[in-house]
């Protein structure tokens, strides 16, 4: 049974502080015991629609409950947004029988993953003759080595193809590789390589068809869950912040006062602005008109690049209150300020930007909702 309590949030905060040395293990055995995972289910199969919204009820309580963890621990918020959006995909686009089998695993504790990520080729397949697929090639930069048990990929059998998507067991660890992930930030995700090379799938493990990935308002319309899961890693700065500025006897000072004021205002528009998207984008998915999926894209959009300017500011405000104390490592928000500053960045935000500009000259000053 989920239990959305402060005991639970406390002790993966607490636990933070050292999972860059220990790992996301526990953690995630946590959210577990805890019925995250499973809420992220629907609820014919014992979950809490957490996926996919059927009200705006069940969409605040996926929002509060990312933007809490994202306070909590981010590098465990980017594991579980991943876990959603792949129960999100496979309810929207697996055969009854792939649903069954997976949801069923996630009732047993598996974790799931999206590992979609376009920095290389996607995987390409050749059909053998028991007509199994064969899959070809290396993912990188997928999250969540030894701790994602099922993968959803996109796959091609020829160059121009359109992406197919797949569900595939990833838990091999000869196959997997971490040794090279040396960035700053979100150490603990366990970011690296997956070979698929070799490995046969079979055709009912094929989610939807070619082109079902870049559907709106599931694709750039999923956005709105890590960027609330920014959101709490914000808040998380903001209160960490606080209490150093406590600690050393500076919070009367005005100037202290006046940055801690700016980043708080900061948070609130971002919420606001955030909660509106994702019922916007919930509300297009249950009914898919036109009008309603250009207006939850267009509000993905500046969301997104809404909240990467709010985190930036409000780094630098940070930065600018504690000076070095912000930069000394083994300090709580050196680890998050590493973590925040990396997650946010994601790839071609000058695209997505002008894509929003696109979408804006179209409506000609019309209100946008």
């Amino acid at each position: 049974m989920l239990t959305n309590d402060d005991a639970l949030f406390e002790l993966i905060r607490e636990s933070a502080d050292h999972v860059e040395e220990y790992g996301l293990t526990v953690d995630l055995q946590r959210l577990n015991e805890n019925g995250a995972l499973l809420a992220c289910l629907p609820k014919k199969f014992g979950g809490q629609n957490w996926a996919l919204n059927k009200n705006e009820t069940e969409t605040k309580a996926a929002f509060d409950f990312l933007r809490r963890l994202g306070k909590a621990n981010l590098s465990l918020a980017r594991l579980f947004e991943g876990h959603l959006h792949a129960v999100r995909l496979i309810e929207l686009y697996a055969e009854k029988r792939l649903r069954k089998n997976i949801f069923s695993k996630v009732k047993e504790g598996a974790l799931l993953g999206v590992w979609g990520a376009s920095l290389n080729q996607p995987l390409t397949l050749t059909t053998l003759p028991n007509g199994k697929l064969l899959l070809h090639g290396t993912k990188r930069l997928v999250t969540g080595l030894g701790l994602v048990e099922f993968a959803i990929v996109r796959l091609r059998q020829n160059g121009n193809d359109a992406d197919q998507l797949a569900i595939v067991e990833v838990n091999d660890t000869s196959r997997q590789m971490i040794e090279y992930w040396d960035a700053s930030g979100m150490r603990p995700t366990l970011t690296g390589s997956f070979d698929f090379s070799g490995i046969e799938i079979k055709e009912s493990d094929l989610l939807g068809e070619p082109g079902d990935y870049h559907q709106e308002p599931h694709y750039i319309g999923g956005v709105w869950r890590h960027s609330v899961v920014h959101l709490g890693g914000a808040e998380a700065i903001i209160d960490t912040w606080r209490e150093m500025l406590i600690r050393k006897n500076r919070l009367d000072d005005p100037f202290q006062l006046t940055r801690l004021a700016k980043a708080r205002s900061e948070t609130l528009a971002a919420s606001a602005m955030l909660f509106k998207t994702a019922c916007l984008v919930e509300e297009a998915t249950r009914s898919p008109t036109k009008s309603n999926i250009d207006d939850a894209v267009l509000a993905c959009l500046l969301a997104h690049d809404q909240m990467e300017d709010v985190c930036v500011r409000i780094l630098n405000l940070c930065e600018k209150s504690l000076g070095m104390e912000a930069f000394i490592e083994r300090c709580p928000i050196e680890r998050m300020r590493r973590d925040l500053s990396m997650f946010i960045r994601h790839i071609a935000p000058d695209a997505r930007l002008l894509q929003a500009a696109g979408f804006l000259m179209e409506r000609h000053g019309e209100p946008l909702w």
